[in-house]
């Protein structure tokens, strides 16, 4: 069986919430591929997450800025398919239809928010046009993580299985690795869409949780600095007997 016809049967399977999230994606960036580029600023200025933008009104950005993608950025829109088709389809499976769709959105909602924070902080550092779906996605990462993290999967290139939790920490220091060599502009939209996805798998998007979770952290610390202090004493050989 060829790769085409893989993909092909791997399509049909897809949950249809997942078929309707890539046929958007890839439909809107097949639509701008061919407008003039004043045309196509605008579109993006229109629907993709602007924070300039947003205060004054868009409010709507929130929720399209994922289903956009520059005609330039093709490998993004790849990358961005290729995880919504795999880790969303795992998930479309496991939860019900509005919670998935409600899980993602929170994700880009709390991804554009962190970016725009960071913009208004840093705009020398942080992009001030947020389009994709890094925030979903790294919301995803943080839940299959959570969920499957201590499965045993095999990758390509890899003779051994691996826990599947090491996934997060590569992705995780790979996007910390392009920001810190300035190629990683949309690092605080990634951080807060796996922020917002942590909080909401968890549970501890509630307050009280969170506060309780943050508490019980702070005592292991607490004790783990006190055990530090203690130090084991050779006895030797013990007392002598004459």
């Amino acid at each position: 069986m060829g790769l085409k016809d893989r993909i092909i049967i791997s399509w049909k399977t897809l949950p249809r919430v997942i078929q309707v999230l890539v046929a958007i994606q890839v439909a809107v960036w097949v639509l701008l591929l061919p407008l003039p580029t004043e045309v196509t600023n605008k579109v993006l200025l229109a629907v993709g997450f602007s924070p300039q933008l947003f205060v004054q009104g868009r409010i709507w950005q929130i929720f399209t800025h994922p289903f956009v993608h520059t005609p330039r950025d093709l490998f993004g829109l790849l990358f961005d398919v290729f995880l919504i088709w795999v880790l969303g389809r795992m998930f479309a499976l496991r939860w019900r239809r509005n919670h998935f769709l409600f899980f993602l959105g929170a994700c880009a909602a709390g991804g554009a928010l962190v970016g725009g924070v960071a913009v208004w902080a840093r705009p020398e550092t942080f992009s001030s046009l947020i389009t994709g779906m890094r925030a979903p996605v790294l919301g995803l990462f943080v839940a299959f993580h959570i969920v499957y993290g201590n499965e045993r999967i095999r990758l390509m290139g890899l003779s051994d299985p691996i826990q599947a939790k090491w996934i997060l920490y590569v992705v995780v220091g790979m996007d910390v690795l392009f920001f810190m060599t300035g190629s990683n502009p949309d690092f605080a939209v990634q951080m807060g869409g796996l922020l917002t996805g942590w909080l909401l798998v968890t549970g501890r998007w509630r307050p009280r949780k969170l506060r309780n979770w943050l508490r019980s952290k702070a005592k292991d610390s607490s004790w783990e600095k006190k055990r530090r202090r203690f130090r084991v004493i050779d006895g030797g050989a013990g007392p002598r007997v004459h």
